[in-house]
């Protein structure tokens, strides 16, 4: 009956070293295929400028903001898995260029997979807010345009 006893506990020592041996394997396995991505070059994107119409800015959470003065629309950018964000800086800087509003979203591990909606809420927020400049600025111009087309009479 001993014996019996003794080749459970056994067995139970195996199934659980088993177990923690193949849960440090595969988190060991993770980490290493986490931290093998492509980084940005930096000689592609020294040379990045932006004109005087736009800036360049970084948030908090380490996103890259391209914002045209007079921008309309917007464009969010979740960059290609296991690819550094930054890479893509040079291709947004063109975009808001021509009056996009870019944000270049940094994944956590460089995969988009574990922030789906990153950027999407501030996003939303700061185009309305762009919406709403051009329309004043709209509104002043036609205001404007009234009083001068009631003065010339």
């Amino acid at each position: 009956m001993g014996f019996l006893k003794a080749k459970g506990k056994n067995k139970l020592f195996i199934i659980t070293t088993t177990i923690v041996f193949s849960f440090a394997i595969i988190v060991g396995a993770m980490i290493l295929y986490l931290n093998d991505y492509y980084r940005a070059d930096e000689e592609a994107f020294a040379g990045v400028i932006t004109n005087k119409n736009s800036s360049r800015s970084v948030s908090n959470k380490g996103n890259v903001i391209f914002e045209p003065q007079n921008a309309t629309c917007g464009f969010i950018f979740y960059p290609g898995g296991k690819v550094e964000h930054r890479a893509y800086e040079p291709l947004l800087a063109e975009l808001a260029e021509e009056g996009v509003l870019c944000v270049l979203v940094k994944m956590p591990f460089n995969l988009a997979v574990f922030d789906i909606k990153a950027e999407a809420d501030s996003m939303k927020a700061r185009l309305q807010r762009k919406k709403q400049e051009v329309q004043e600025r709209e509104n002043s111009r036609q205001s404007h345009r009234h009083k001068n087309a009631r003065g010339a009479r």
